[in-house]
């Protein structure tokens, strides 16, 4: 008898753990619409671009061995950081491509690759995540940072 209520306390447990990661996969926060491929954006509140290198065996800044990160604060200097540069205001962001999420990580928010014009990347490319106050309901980018171009 005993035995019967701890599988079937075993089995709610495993239906409401799935209740919840389906629902965090299916109802998470979402906008309108993401940024479209080509579209331009005036940024119009200062954020950040963190350069980041992908091994810290290899600190050689380049396409291949780092990426740049947008962000609304400045992080603390970290021994992956290769740089970090505010963005002024007025800087135009280009959304250049969709980025997918890896099949290991499906609750990244969305991502996208960008340019910058000016260009502050020093060389790298550029990825913004609709997350950690980037995100909002201007095509899915926060209108307080961000305007239509």
């Amino acid at each position: 008898m005993q035995m019967k209520v701890i599988e079937n306390i075993k089995f709610r447990s495993c239906v409401a753990f799935t209740i919840v990661i389906l629902s965090f996969v299916f109802c998470s926060i979402g906008y309108a619409e993401d940024p479209k491929t080509g579209q331009k954006y005036k940024i119009i509140k200062s954020i950040h671009i963190m350069g980041v290198y992908d091994d810290l065996n290899n600190r050689k800044l380049s396409k291949e061995t780092a990426r740049g990160y947008l962000h609304p604060i400045k992080f603390a200097n970290r021994p992956h950081v290769a740089f970090r540069t505010e963005v002024p205001a007025g800087t135009t962001m280009t959304i250049i491509s969709v980025l997918k999420n890896p099949w290991y990580r499906p609750f990244l928010k969305s991502r996208f690759l960008v340019k910058l014009d000016p260009d502050l990347s020093q060389g790298l490319d550029v990825e913004i995540e609709l997350a950690r106050g980037l995100e909002g309901n201007l095509d899915g980018l926060n209108s307080e940072i961000f305007s239509r171009e």
